[in-house]
């Protein structure tokens, strides 16, 4: 990264950050440990976030500033900093429903603890299911930087690092957009919502230019979270009551003398899977209730709790009060179940995708002006190590 862009923040000294080229972009997505992959993303869009303040100013921050925490906090899963507490409690709560299971009290005379190990066998099931989240989440994550991040570092290059823009090189750039919807690979939301980030540069009203930067960032939120709703699906969904009936039935067959094996058939058509069912729904609970969570520089939402105001005076910037753009009026209007609200703005179901896109639409609305995101996701050493293309020690 030889290039720098330099910026004022409002609340710091001028500080040289690196502007992501398309390049680096490609290099990072290239990286196959998902841990270093993901950090370095992280970094990225902090990188793009300061750089795109030379384009839009520091007052509007762009969907990469709400990308850098959003991908910070994904990381945590991604190197399962959290699995050995999430694993031993979810196992505790669990462990009832298979041990008062009728279908254990029915076989207990036909096994002993060391031939069928129930607690073992949940145990290894639900840690198999949190790599799984792990992967999924890593996976997501990489399709959301190599698509939108490379459209940001794109951004930058026609624009000169933010500081031109050539009316040609524009609509070039907008016509490298895939055409049709997202979950057919198609582009159309992106370029809608870089058509809006151009238009917002060029704009000098301070409210139009701020409902066009929220316009913008929703769009390409809603191109985001359409691309990846399969890998949030499977990270809070996982099929474990599928493999923990398959593991179980393994495993009592090897222990059951043959004849009453038809009994233990039987018993696995009635019982065995209510008891996988049950252990999936505290999979969920616990899996929904860990992972809905967002942590940005001052606060950790609750997703599925209201979006606490950044004051008690209001609930949105000043310009974004009130909508006056027809087109962003539209668009609140589909996505924002709770208008000019953060009353009613908790998520109920992370994996629904209408219900993820309500969230998100106050968020972007309620934090758009957010200084505080801005700030570096990691130490000055950590970010050194990192950019050296190595994970560094210690608390991420």
């Amino acid at each position: 990264m030889d290039v720098t862009t330099t910026l004022s923040l409002s609340r710091a000294a001028t500080v040289a950050w690196p502007m992501p080229s398309s390049g680096e972009v490609q290099e990072i997505v290239a990286l196959e440990d998902p841990v270093l992959r993901n950090l370095r993303i992280t970094v990225a869009y902090h990188d793009l976030t300061h750089a795109l303040t030379r384009l839009f100013g520091d007052r509007n921050l762009t969907w990469c500033a709400f990308g850098c925490w959003a991908s910070k906090t994904a990381g945590t899963f991604i190197r399962r900093d959290a699995l050995p507490v999430f694993l031993t409690n979810l196992v505790d709560e669990a462990m009832p429903a298979v041990f008062n299971n009728a279908l254990m009290a029915a076989l207990r005379p036909l096994r002993s603890e060391a031939a069928l190990p129930v607690r073992e066998v949940v145990e290894r099931i639900l840690a198999r299911s949190l790599d799984e989240v792990s992967s999924e989440i890593a996976t997501g994550n990489l399709i959301v930087f190599d698509e939108i991040g490379l459209a940001f570092a794109r951004l930058l290059e026609v624009t000169s690092g933010g500081a031109a823009l050539d009316p040609a090189r524009c609509e070039r750039f907008l016509d490298e957009f895939r055409p049709g919807p997202p979950e057919a690979g198609g582009q159309e939301l992106l370029r809608r919502g870089f058509a809006r980030y151009l238009d917002a540069a060029q704009e000098r009203d301070p409210k139009k230019r701020a409902e066009l930067m929220l316009l913008a960032n929703l769009l390409v939120g809603y191109q985001e979270q359409r691309r990846v709703q399969r890998h949030v699906a499977g990270s809070l969904c996982a099929p474990i009551d599928d493999v923990l009936v398959a593991e179980f039935e393994q495993g009592l067959r090897l222990v059951t003398p043959e004849p009453l094996q038809r009994r233990v058939s039987d018993l696995l058509e009635y019982v065995l899977r209510p008891m996988a069912t049950t252990v999936r729904q505290v999979w969920c609970r616990f899996a929904t209730r860990t992972m809905m969570r967002l942590t940005l520089p001052d606060v950790v939402l609750d997703l599925g709790m209201d979006i606490p105001p950044l004051s008690s005076r209001m609930s949105f910037p000043r310009p974004l009060r009130y909508v006056e753009n027809p087109e962003l009026t539209a668009l609140l209007d589909d996505l924002d179940r709770s208008p000019d609200t953060l009353t009613g703005s908790a998520a109920h179901d992370w994996s629904n995708l209408r219900d993820r896109m309500h969230y998100i639409a106050d968020l972007f609305r309620s934090r758009q002006q957010d200084a505080s995101l801005l700030r570096t996701p990691f130490t000055d050493t950590q970010l050194r190590v990192i950019r050296a293309g190595e994970v560094p020690e210690g608390d991420l």
